[in-house]
């Protein structure tokens, strides 16, 4: 069997389910014979937004995050609603988290931010041409808006300000496609 062959799962049982996703005990067969059983977290999967200012600064935001117990510097994101194609997602978590639109949508690509354990996929946007749309977040979500420039933003990165992978992978993403010069 080729090692580059997906491997189909065998048995699957659920053992716990949430609003956003769902942890199952899986099983398969190794190719070298062996039966393996691991815990996977499908999760619905999610958008990360690069937001420029007509001013090139980028809208970043600072929230609470419960499951590190710590205030994070990211970029703005969010969970899909089931059925809910990813730049719908990207347009809403956009109003609700900075309260803006865009005019301009740029597909950066797909991560996957823990594929060790999590199914997760994050579809990556640029969005341009930002003007006033507010929009209701969700209820627990405390965020402040910080708008930083490139360099403001190395400077984080390089200084541990902002640990936040998806946020790093973004950035890197677009710096990589040539859509933001350091």
């Amino acid at each position: 069997m080729s090692t580059q062959t997906p491997r189909p799962i065998l048995a699957r049982k659920e053992v716990l389910s949430t609003r956003s996703f769902r942890v199952a005990e899986i099983a398969y067969d190794h190719p070298g014979g062996k039966r393996i059983e691991r815990s996977v977290v499908e999760h619905i999967g999610a958008v990360v937004i690069l937001p420029i200012r007509e001013d090139g600064k980028i809208v970043m935001v600072r929230q609470y995050r419960w499951s590190v117990c710590e205030w994070l510097l990211e970029l703005p994101a969010g969970t899909r609603e089931i059925g809910e194609e990813p730049l719908i997602t990207a347009q809403r978590e956009l109003a609700e988290e900075i309260g803006c639109q865009a005019t301009s949508w740029n597909y950066l690509g797909e991560l996957l931010p823990a594929p060790g354990f999590c199914s997760e996929r994050q579809h990556c946007y640029l969005a341009q041409g930002l003007s006033e749309k507010k929009a209701e977040g969700d209820e627990d979500e405390e965020i402040e808006i910080i708008p930083m420039t490139l360099k403001e933003l190395e400077s984080a990165i390089t200084s541990n300000e902002i640990k936040d992978s998806k946020t790093i992978a973004v950035l890197g993403l677009a710096r990589a496609k040539g859509l933001l010069k350091w």
